[in-house]
């Protein structure tokens, strides 16, 4: 249950069997009260709303839930890694980039199906990946497999399972040529 209080800030107070929640809007700050105005804790992103609907408390390695009932549900904190893009694949998984730039790609449990060791990764088709190591490119599997080693300037197209690459000419200094690799 939630109310807004008129003439203060936007609060909005979430009440629990004994347990009252405070969230201040403006500020971003949850505080979670017991009675007469104890705060036990209050700090931006400590206590958040799940999709379930239930107050979610990170206090140390523990996570306390609380849903409308007012049933509590402790387990242990799991920290997950912050991904600046995550890109879902046909096969459940999906392609990552780290804080620290390297790709990679986890399945729905943040487990490596491929470790972030590369600097880019992106789908060709529902079943192709294009990864770059250094400076160069390969092609793997949805599944992590590696099928062209990065050895090559671009990778344009796939078709008739045919991919054209492009890799510098070692008769023309600083000049390309392509070719088609079949897999």
């Amino acid at each position: 249950k939630k109310n807004l209080f008129i003439g203060q800030k936007p609060i909005e107070f979430y009440f629990f069997e004994n347990k009252i929640f405070k969230f201040d809007k403006s500020s971003g700050i949850w505080s979670l009260w017991y009675s007469k105005d104890e705060t036990l804790s209050s700090s931006t992103g400590d206590i958040n709303v799940s999709d379930d609907n239930q107050l979610k408390l990170i206090k140390g390695d523990v996570v306390i839930y609380i849903d409308s009932e007012g049933s509590v549900l402790e387990e242990s904190y799991i920290d997950e890694p912050e991904y600046l893009e995550q890109i879902p694949l046909k096969n459940g998984y999906f392609i990552v980039k780290l804080i620290d730039g390297y790709w990679g790609i986890v399945d729905d449990e943040n487990n490596y199906a491929v470790l972030a060791q590369y600097d880019m990764i992106s789908p060709i088709n529902v079943k192709y990946l294009r990864f770059k190591a250094g400076n160069k490119w390969g092609v793997m599997s949805i599944e992590g497999d590696i099928l062209i080693d990065a050895k090559y300037n671009s990778i344009e197209s796939y078709s008739n399972g045919e991919f054209v690459v492009t890799k510098a000419d070692p008769s023309k200094l600083g000049e390309s040529i392509s070719e088609k690799i079949e897999i």
